[in-house]
């Protein structure tokens, strides 16, 4: 009997591995007749996701600020057109440099009290108050939006105060004695080591107020490691008074933000390429009555099928967007072929709620839960392994060969040990 074992990909990845490809997937835009088959039959809601709005100067810099805009640029005008309906908020992001947040930027969450459109929709005036002060966890550029960025936030306590330029440079060269690596992604600045530990710092007010704000992981045990690295980076020359205030100052100033441990992440392309493996191993008849494609299209022109695998990624979870913190549970991931300009077929994910995120990447940018992985993988061999067991079924029932002296309590623990069958998902 051919029983199916997965094939496993290379499932965990040095801190700081990859690098940000977002330029491929603006490339690579999705047409709305794409978007809509991610979206079909399924709408969630993400708490904390909310379009940006830069601005170089601060117009806004302390809750309870009023604000007042005319707004006539069309990514814009389609952040208002949404703040009519379910969440009327939007994210004032102080931005000297390029008007693109990162993770860890801080903003202020507006709270919009009036909009009111102007030359027939084309402009609008907003007024509103500063409701909260966040930072962000991941940020991307929403297709057929004229531009318009979205991002995922964290909810900042306004008491904790932020860190001194001067401060932060001491605290990385601490990190980097410490063994700790400056990671890269869309981020200005992040340490991390080997055990999954994180700093994040939150540093677009730097040019202007000269202070940047700390951001660590909540979790006890990523709590504790960030003063163990301090405290293993001591040399014979750092002097008492240093190291207090280093450590006074991690106590002060840490801003502790959800987030899930990403050392056992999978990058989705290599998942996707392991899932394929191990259809490949499979015979014509199996794949087939698994709902499987039978074989590759080796046609140059055309488009494998990717169908079967919006029923096996249904399984899987966002919880990186390059190098960004995307823990978004309520989003799901489809795979479909993008033309890029060149006209060369590539393939892009697609991850979306069917209500307020739908965000364009290339799988390589994509870490996924590792036990949400695995439980795809499950499905998948179940699916593959379902097709020989019926027929080792049917020739026990009718007594054929060797199969008929099988108890049925063996049957049953050869079913269990082959073939689970995965719980079902929301």
């Amino acid at each position: 009997l051919k029983v199916t074992i997965p094939t496993s990909p290379s499932l965990a990845p040095q801190v700081g591995a990859g690098e940000a490809r977002c330029e491929a997937a603006v490339v690579m835009a999705a047409t709305a007749t794409e978007a809509a088959v991610v979206t079909s039959g399924m709408e969630a809601w993400e708490e904390g996701v909310l379009p940006v709005f830069y601005y170089n100067d601060f117009l806004v810099n302390r809750i309870g600020d009023p604000v007042g805009l005319n707004l006539f640029e069309p990514r814009y005008v389609e952040m208002c057109r949404r703040m009519g309906g379910r969440d009327p908020r939007f994210i004032f992001m102080l931005n000297y440099e390029d008007y693109q947040c990162k993770a860890g930027d801080v903003g202020f969450t507006i709270r919009v009290s009036s909009i009111v459109p102007q030359g027939g929709g084309r402009a609008y005036g907003i007024s509103g108050v500063a409701e909260e002060m966040v930072a962000v966890a991941c940020t991307w550029q929403e297709p057929n939006t004229n531009g318009l960025h979205l991002a995922k936030v964290w909810r900042l306590n306004p008491s904790i105060p932020p860190v001194p330029h001067q401060q932060l440079r001491v605290l990385s060269d601490f990190l980097e004695l410490g063994r700790w690596t400056r990671m890269r992604g869309d981020v200005r600045w992040m340490y991390g080591n080997s055990e999954g530990a994180l700093v994040l710092a939150g540093c677009n007010w730097l040019s202007s107020t000269g202070s940047a704000f700390l951001l660590a992981p909540e979790a006890p045990a990523a709590a504790a490691r960030l003063p163990q690295a301090i405290a293993a980076a001591v040399t014979p020359s750092t002097s008492p008074d240093e190291l207090r205030q280093l450590q006074n100052l991690l106590e002060q100033t840490v801003q502790r933000v959800p987030s899930a441990d990403a050392t056992s992440a999978v990058r989705l392309s290599d998942f996707f390429n392991a899932l394929n493996e191990t259809i490949r191993w499979e015979g014509r008849g199996t794949r087939w009555a698994a709902g499987l494609p039978e074989e590759e299209d080796t046609q140059p022109d055309t488009q494998p099928d990717l169908s079967y695998s919006s029923r096996l990624l249904r399984r899987v979870r966002l919880l990186r967007l390059r190098g960004m913190f995307a823990e978004m549970p309520s989003v799901r991931i489809q795979l479909q072929w993008w033309q890029d300009r060149q006209g060369d077929l590539r393939l892009g994910a697609v991850a979306s709620n069917g209500s307020n995120v739908i965000l364009h990447a290339v799988p390589e940018d994509m870490m996924i839960a590792g036990e949400s992985a695995d439980a795809a993988m499950a499905e998948l061999v179940w699916r593959l392994n379902r097709p020989r067991l019926q027929l080792l079924q049917r020739a026990h029932s009718r007594g054929s060969c060797c199969f008929s002296s099988l108890r049925e309590d063996l049957l049953s623990q050869v079913f269990a040990f082959i073939a689970v069958r995965p719980a079902e998902t929301a």
